[in-house]
């Protein structure tokens, strides 16, 4: 397949709905219809590798998250709930004419993934996660984003970032924190406009919260298959971290790809590919 063929597979639109706008690329022209959600620091160019792979078989909608790409939020740290959530999905699906859709999700993508399960669940017929956040309870997360006092203190260190870093070396140091993960970490944090994407995502997207059993009788009720792909170098997202799914379903498969948390799309990409 040739450079120009895959260039014009994408294209660019942005969906209104009510004062919400959401930005997506399209690819492909396959008869089946994919929704695709990236991860945090990406935008809906995230899955081209993919795209270009699974073209003859999907038409797939990636769309840019809130502070992400082109999308834009207009109510500041009020939490996206998933009623707003739903009512975007449905007008979305409408003015397509879309019935039926395959999900996929890449780490806090996840959560977008399964809020539209949640949705439209009788209008699901696959879900792909990639390293999928939302599945385990982060409590760093939960503290970060639920308390009045963390929740400001956390809004602080978008300027004054300095004593986020030193409590990283120092759980370095005592070992209570992973040098991957704090690595990682530190990678998410390092520029103003990071530590802003990841203030806000965080607030923003607080009420993505999920019962794995709620999600487990969806899945099992509408016969809808799960493929999990993790990287067996991944510090952020782990085989213990997708469990409290893992024990409620059966129809699923894991794939485990040689890569850590950032690369992973590229990786599995190159997995399909053979």
């Amino acid at each position: 397949m040739n450079t120009f063929f895959l260039i014009c597979l994408m294209s660019e639109n942005t969906f209104h709905y009510k004062e919400h706008q959401i930005h997506y690329y399209t690819y492909g022209s396959g008869k089946k219809v994919m929704l695709a959600f990236h991860g945090f620091g990406q935008n809906g160019r995230a899955f081209r590798p993919m795209a270009d792979i699974m073209a003859k078989e999907f038409t797939i909608y990636s769309f840019d998250l809130f502070f992400h790409g082109n999308s834009l939020w207009h109510f500041g740290e009020t939490p996206l709930s998933k009623s707003t959530w739903t009512e975007i999905i449905l007008a979305f699906l409408s003015s397509l004419n879309i019935e039926k859709v395959a999900l996929m999700g890449y780490s806090i993508g996840a959560k977008f993934a399964l809020a539209t399960l949640e949705a439209v669940p009788k209008r699901i017929t696959e879900l792909i996660l990639i390293a999928p956040d939302g599945i385990k309870i982060n409590r760093w997360y939960q503290l970060a984003t639920s308390v009045r006092v963390t929740k400001k203190i956390f809004k602080s260190i978008i300027y004054k970032p300095a004593i986020f870093f030193r409590v990283l070396k120092a759980g370095e140091k005592l070992r209570i924190i992973d040098r991957g993960l704090s690595k990682f970490a530190a990678s998410q944090m390092d520029s103003l406009e990071k530590r802003k994407k990841v203030y806000y995502s965080w607030i923003v997207f607080s009420h993505l919260k999920f019962k794995m059993k709620a999600i487990s009788l969806l899945l099992i009720e509408n016969h809808i298959s799960v493929t999990f792909y993790l990287g067996s170098r991944d510090k952020v997202i782990t085989h213990k971290t997708i469990q409290p799914l893992l024990r409620k379903i059966t129809d699923y498969k894991i794939v485990s790809i040689k890569s850590g948390h950032n690369h992973l799309i590229h990786k599995v990409s190159e997995h399909i590919s053979g």
